[in-house]
This record gives structure tokens, C-alpha cells and sequence, in this order.
């Protein structure tokens, strides 16, 4: 079997899959059995926004986050490691 005619062969056979999957899909829309998809879309988590400032009066880190929540690690001063509070 040359190179030529084992190429095309794969092509024809992916040819006729996809006239198979057409032939159902429509033979089954006709019928009402598949229902047209619907879009699942979440929705937007509404972003904050949020200032902290240090406590530490020497350091006077400020930070300005837009998230939804503020975890625990996002209180800590990355500069002087004291718990930092909302403006």
C-alpha cells in the first residue's frame, strides 16, 4: 500500500463519521428528542474594593485589593508581618 492511498483512506473514513453524526443529530432533532443548548453562564462575582492600612505607625503600609473576600493571609503587612486594618 503506497503512502498516497493510506492518507486518503483516512480521510474518507473521517468523511463518513461526520455524515453519520449529521444523519443522527437531524433525524433526532426532527424527532424533539434533543433540545437546542442552552449557554450556562455564571454569574460575575462582584468584585470590592478594599484599602488596608498597617498598624505598625513606623511602617504605614498601604494595600488596595479588589476582590471579593479578603482572606487571612491578605491582612498580614508584608513588610513589618503585624495584622493590617480596613480603611
Amino acid at each position: 500500500m503506497s503512502l498516497d492511498k493510506w492518507l486518503n483512506g483516512k480521510k474518507v473514513a473521517k468523511k463518513k463519521k461526520k455524515e453519520i453524526k449529521d444523519i443522527v443529530i437531524n433525524h433526532n432533532e426532527d424527532q424533539g428528542l434533543i433540545e437546542p443548548k442552552k449557554n450556562n453562564v455564571k454569574p460575575v462575582k462582584k468584585l470590592k474594593k478594599y484599602t488596608l492600612l498597617c498598624v505598625n505607625k513606623k511602617c504605614k503600609y498601604k494595600k488596595t485589593l479588589m476582590k471579593s473576600q479578603i482572606s487571612e493571609h491578605d491582612k498580614i503587612c508584608p513588610r513589618c508581618g503585624k495584622e493590617m486594618k480596613k480603611e
